[in-house]
């Protein structure tokens, strides 16, 4: 998505800050460090005012930071939250023992990954190929259909907590809910796995012949029966019709 250059002087300011979040920006000209003024920097990072302003101004082609082995290794739901406030990519680099990964970016303008295979990471999918269970079915859709989910930021732990988090996404699409017995392939699917409250906290896809796409927590994406997972669906979407 980047330059080598730029994905390199992003590593150093990474490794060179740690165990402190670094955080920057990418613009035209390359890589630019900014100052961390959060009163935490091992555990959040607070830019200068002025970069939100050269962001609307269109200058700002990436925002990027980074998190030490004691934070997520994947985008916060604040880090998403601003991410879809900005409309910009943002990216994420992870330091363990003050070594730098790969940064990867998610976000505006980010190409979507290949829906298989996929590794499992929390979060909007992204230039490292991998993301979460809502984060396919987005895909999918945008892929295979032509239509956008709005994306929705949610914490690790969403899928317990009652919040409904991604639900909110279909209703801003368009879905409409309808009957187990009229489902065909393309409609979405709304699981509910330890909720006391049956909360939808899983999606996937309707293939057809029994079939479903999803992507479980620490698993690849796959392709399975729906079979035994009929006592866990609380919803079944269908998506609007997409013009041609």
């Amino acid at each position: 998505m980047f330059s080598a250059d730029i994905i390199a002087a992003i590593k150093a300011d990474a490794a060179t800050r740690y165990p402190k979040e670094s955080c920057g920006i990418v613009t035209a000209r390359g890589y630019e460090p900014q100052p961390n003024l959060s009163d935490e920097p091992e555990a959040f990072f607070v830019m200068p005012r002025c970069v939100a302003a050269r962001a609307a101004a269109g200058e700002v082609l990436a925002v990027v930071h980074s998190h030490n082995e004691n934070g997520f290794d994947h985008p916060s739901r604040a880090d998403q939250e601003q991410c879809l406030a900005m409309g910009i990519p943002w990216g994420l680099v992870l330091v363990v023992n003050g070594k730098p990964g790969e940064p990867f970016f998610w976000g505006e303008g980010v190409a979507r990954p290949p829906i298989m295979p996929r590794d499992f990471r929390w979060g909007p999918s992204g230039t490292d190929g991998c993301g979460d269970c809502f984060a396919l079915v987005r895909d999918w859709y945008a892929l295979e259909m032509g239509l956008e989910i709005p994306d929705v930021a949610r914490d690790q732990d969403w899928e317990l907590d009652d919040k409904m988090a991604y639900v909110d996404g279909y209703k801003r699409a368009g879905f409409t809910h309808v009957g187990e017995e009229q489902i065909q392939r393309g409609d979405g699917l709304l699981f509910s796995f330890g909720s006391p409250k049956r909360t939808p906290n899983h999606a996937g896809v309707y293939l057809g012949d029994g079939t479903i796409l999803h992507h479980k927590r620490n698993c690849l994406v796959q392709r399975e029966s729906l079979g035994f997972l009929r006592a866990s669906l609380v919803a079944v979407l269908r998506p609007p019709a997409v013009p041609a």
